[in-house]
């Protein structure tokens, strides 16, 4: 299996004895995590994660669902036991464990032995795959964000996502961005302020999910840089932003296509970088829906700035909310 594959549809016994199919969830993002074997010391670690995140998830929009070559009454045991709130499946002739080819030869104590090898699958309401993560530990809100763009990229196709307005100002958010981002990497972040308390009227949820975006990406594709620069400045009346970094760049090729949906960048020794290539999708439509644009200017090896415009309002606006 790998990312951007349509997953043939299949059934299973549940925990509960019934029978379930993944077409059943259907219009719903599915997180499918594959386990060695219930009541394990790591399967129990990795079992209860999920619970322990499951609101989080269901809050996301996300049906989880176990899987391991165990029975059905051991899945039922298991899950009585440490309290999972979520379906567990089981796999016991393996068909479904071969379809997403999760069984790999293991050595233990010089004996081989084919094993599951533990991985999740995130699904989006489609039934394609959009993330493939075989290490689950402290990734609970990484899955969170990717469902949550997922369910966000939808909504956008069909115009359903929401904006509530409110006017702020600009180069404010931009600092409470990337004081919150700043503890996560070891970049440092510089601010090169210049906007003079420029007010923008948007959805500011939504234009700090678009900056988030692109700080996360400068960091992600610069992976041997030490510095990340956010600009902001005023030109006739426009609002600009830039966010640059020092990493592996862009070629003309995915200048093109970076801004579509599920587009995911390789670098020149033709390495995917992780993600799902939404975050760069979901940031344009945010900015194109508030009045701005965006766009981006790189050379492979140098780095990529990042740039995007917003209309500026008068600083003494009144402050008007409303919901569209």
């Amino acid at each position: 299996m790998e990312v951007n594959q349509k997953i043939a549809d299949f059934s299973l016994q549940t925990d509960e004895d019934q029978t379930v199919s993944l077409s059943d969830y259907k219009g719903k993002p599915v997180v499918l995590f594959f386990y060695p074997r219930a009541d394990t010391p790591g399967c129990t670690i990795e079992a209860c994660g999920f619970r322990d995140a499951f609101k989080k998830l269901q809050a996301a929009g996300a049906v989880v669902l176990g899987i391991s070559r165990d029975t059905p009454k051991a899945q039922a045991k298991f899950k009585a036991k440490y309290d999972l709130p979520y379906t567990l499946l089981a796999d016991v002739d393996e068909k479904v464990c071969n379809q997403f080819g999760v069984l790999k030869e293991k050595n233990m104590y010089g004996k081989k032995y084919m094993g599951t090898a533990r991985t999740t699958f995130v699904i989006d309401a489609d039934g394609i795959i959009q993330h493939i993560i075989k290490k689950v530990d402290n990734q609970v809100d990484k899955l969170t964000t990717l469902i949550n763009n997922m369910l966000d990229a939808t909504k956008m196709v069909s115009g359903r996502l929401e904006y509530t307005y409110s006017n702020f100002i600009f180069d404010d958010l931009i600092k409470e961005t990337v004081t919150d981002l700043q503890i996560t990497t070891r970049k440092k972040i510089t601010m090169e302020l210049s906007a003079n308390n420029c007010t923008v009227r948007a959805d500011k949820e939504k234009v700090e999910q678009a900056i988030t975006n692109l700080l996360n990406n400068a960091n992600k594709f610069s992976p041997h840089a030490e510095n990340i620069v956010v600009r902001t400045f005023i030109k006739d009346h426009q609002l600009y932003c830039d966010i640059q970094d020092f990493g592996i760049g862009i070629s003309d090729e995915n200048k093109e296509k970076i801004f579509q949906q599920f587009y995911r960048i390789n670098n020149n020794n033709k390495n995917t970088f992780p993600g799902i290539g939404l975050g760069l999708y979901i940031s344009s439509e945010i900015i194109k829906r508030e009045g701005g644009k965006m766009w981006v200017t790189s050379k492979e090896g140098e780095g990529s700035t990042f740039s995007f415009s917003l209309p500026c309002l008068p600083a003494d606006e009144t402050d008007e909310e409303k919901s569209v």
